[in-house]
């Protein structure tokens, strides 16, 4: 916020398929009326890599077409 860089909106808690079916079905961005990009998901709990990095799923709309 100090810096004036806009953050990614909070859409909500899904599981994986619940995601995908929101993506699938054309997800309005909340910056217009157009599609947006895709979902970046972090999972509840601190899950890691087995190289000690954090686990972070993207679902692209891309993927669906």
């Amino acid at each position: 916020n100090k810096l004036g860089i806009q953050v990614v909106p909070y859409v909500g808690t899904y599981t994986i398929g619940e995601a995908i079916d929101i993506v699938s079905d054309k997800l309005l961005s909340n910056w217009g009326g157009f599609e947006a990009e895709g979902l970046v998901g972090i999972p509840v709990g601190d899950f890691k890599t087995r190289m000690g990095e954090r686990v972070i799923v993207k679902i692209k709309a891309v993927d669906f077409k």
